[in-house]
């Protein structure tokens, strides 16, 4: 009876602590997530006016693609075709089609494993020379990010995967040099590694370039 009553006693108290611990919880985490999405503001107005603005990845995917509008242009003329194409909608600049002039063509037989192994080549994409990623795969975090920056900022830049074989018909083609991922996380992409373009036509399925 004794035991019973300890239970009954032991109930009584800790239920309300335990309503009283996951409230004061979700009011916590309820701070934490304002704090994250209001930038800390230093009280300097040249120091607070560099904070940057974010955008939810829910915003990203609302903007329309890239390509959705535009309407493509005349077919790349005596080019080569390859069995492989960019590996999202994003990436197209007309419909479904990445049409691109001039591109600089970066080609790694790896995965892409961190955005910070793009940030040298992704700096110097424009739009009169942009720049075509060309990769074994990519890590999905990487995908998305590239992704975004298409839709957000329109950056010139076309993401595609293709097997070792094709990477290594595509550098007899453009020119350049096929790299290892391990070059990439060493920061090593010598600017004669990249391979250029004149014309290059890609769907999500295959390619026909100009050289």
């Amino acid at each position: 009876m004794n035991d019973w009553i300890g239970i009954v006693v032991a109930l009584a108290v800790g239920l309300p602590l335990l309503v009283v611990a996951v409230l004061l919880d979700r009011r916590r985490r309820r701070a934490i997530e304002t704090e994250l999405k209001e930038p800390l503001l230093r009280g300097d107005d040249g120091v607070d006016a560099l904070i940057p603005d974010y955008i939810s990845q829910d915003t990203v995917d609302a903007l329309p693609r890239p390509g959705a509008d535009a309407r493509s242009g005349k077919e790349v003329g005596e080019g080569v075709q390859f069995a492989f194409g960019h590996v999202d909608a994003d990436f197209a600049t007309a419909g479904h089609i990445a049409e691109l002039q001039n591109a600089r063509v970066l080609m790694v037989d790896d995965t892409v494993s961190s955005l910070r192994e793009l940030l040298d080549p992704l700096g110097q994409a424009a739009a009169g020379q942009p720049l075509v990623i060309v990769a074994a795969s990519f890590r999905p975090e990487v995908l998305a990010t590239l992704k975004a920056n298409r839709r957000v900022v329109r950056l010139p830049v076309v993401a595609v995967d293709a097997n070792p074989a094709e990477l290594i018909q595509l550098q007899d083609l453009v020119g350049g040099q096929v790299l290892e991922g391990s070059d990439l996380k060493a920061g090593w992409i010598p600017p004669d590694a990249l391979g250029t373009a004149v014309g290059w036509r890609s769907d999500e399925h295959t390619t026909k370039i100009l050289v």
